[in-house]
């Protein structure tokens, strides 16, 4: 601003003499009033995530804005006054690609003749789609092919090199068979069955038959299945 100041002639010039000005004009300040700052619109950086997907982390700052004389600065989000805040807030990037995920297989019971195969279709369900570019799924369906036992020779006999089934599904040779094993039989009468493995003997060759059984002394029934497996067909021995 500007400001005026005054003096008085205190003693007339004579002579022809003058007086210096009485009055002048000179630039002043006025005092300015106090306005507190005030924050300014939040900037926003780049969304980042490590993964490259999913959840990240933003850097935001903003800044104080507007303050005059000794106004107040902007007070932080933690309590503090700052010309300056900066933050880091979580966002998303995009989603994540995910994978196909597939069920077991499911396997249709199958059963095959002597000597021969059957083959039956096995599937499995999808548990998760895949999404986002992620791993697509692999077959739902395939083929699964079951063997039937060896077939008897002419005597009715069956080789230590045939194979048999265990309880559990494993086809192993009748060599390797240890005292204990169940395994899968058809009785005389095409019947179905497991039996469990007691160890060998010689049977009659005399018996051109497939099944030759014997009984204990206490009522339990054993059948000979091949030239050598012994099984018991009823509990205990």
């Amino acid at each position: 601003g500007k400001k005026k100041r005054y003096r008085s002639v205190t003693e007339a010039a004579v002579g022809g003499g003058t007086c210096d000005a009485l009055e002048d004009e000179t630039s002043c300040r006025v005092t300015e009033c106090p306005v507190d700052g005030q924050w300014g619109e939040w900037h926003e950086g780049t969304c980042f995530s490590s993964t490259g997907c999913g959840t990240g982390s933003q850097d935001q700052w903003r800044s104080c804005r507007g303050r005059k004389g000794s106004g107040k600065l902007c007070e932080t989000s933690n309590g503090f006054e700052n010309e300056y805040e900066s933050i880091s807030v979580e966002c998303f990037t995009k989603p994540c690609p995910v994978d196909c995920v597939l069920g077991p297989w499911s396997i249709p019971s199958c059963e095959a003749p002597c000597d021969g195969h059957k083959d039956v279709t096995m599937s499995r369900s999808v548990i998760t789609e895949a999404k986002h570019g992620g791993k697509p799924c692999g077959k739902k369906s395939d083929t699964y092919r079951c063997h039937g036992t060896p077939c008897p020779d002419d005597s009715g006999c069956f080789s230590q090199n045939s194979m048999v089934t265990l309880s559990e599904g494993k086809s192993v040779k009748m060599s390797s068979l240890k005292i204990g094993d169940n395994v899968e039989i058809s009785d005389e009468n095409g019947v179905h069955g497991f039996s469990e493995f007691v160890g060998w003997m010689e049977k009659d060759k005399t018996h051109n038959v497939s099944f030759y059984k014997l009984t204990t002394e206490s009522g339990n029934e054993l059948v000979l299945t091949g030239s050598h497996g012994l099984f018991i067909e009823k509990e205990g021995i």
